[in-house]
């Protein structure tokens, strides 16, 4: 589920919109049974939208990009999604959470150009196991399963 509103594009100090996102993503995201979370962000004016996650650039041959046009209002939209595997929120670094976020620039010619970060979104793995083997046993070593479990606050199927 992403998240949406219609507000105008707010002038930038040059009389030129910055990019507004009229989609971004959700607060939070739960990566369940191994299937990959698609995260989607839209945004007028754009010329590009670039995801961000874990501080690191997502490749833009991992989004997909499209160009949407509102049939009534005429407006032109970007829209950019991307698919966050549980692999990718595995090989993190550190305690952190795993965290993404949307950039959208706007050019103005002669200017620098004109950027707008959407709301960052938390992904979680919804269950991960850890199985830990203790070798100071002689014979069979004992194995312990930890299960770390997040709660996703909706059903999901």
């Amino acid at each position: 589920m992403v998240t949406s509103c219609t507000s105008p594009p707010p002038s930038s100090p040059q009389g030129s919109p910055a990019p507004v996102f009229v989609v971004e993503p959700e607060p939070i995201y739960y990566v369940v049974k191994g299937r990959p979370v698609t995260l989607t962000c839209r945004a007028s004016p754009a010329i590009q939208i670039s995801v961000k996650c874990d501080g690191q650039w997502i490749s833009p041959t991992q989004q997909v990009n499209e160009d949407i046009v509102d049939p009534t209002s005429g407006v032109r939209y970007l829209q950019t999604s991307v698919d966050i595997s549980k692999d990718q929120v595995d090989d993190r670094f550190g305690d952190e959470d795993y965290q993404c976020e949307c950039h959208a620039w706007n050019n103005v010619p002669g200017l620098k150009p004109l950027l707008t970060r959407s709301r960052s979104t938390t992904i979680h793995v919804a269950c991960e196991y850890l199985i830990i083997q203790n070798n100071s046993h002689g014979g069979q070593p004992p194995k312990f399963v930890v299960c770390h479990c997040h709660q996703p606050s909706q059903r999901i199927w």
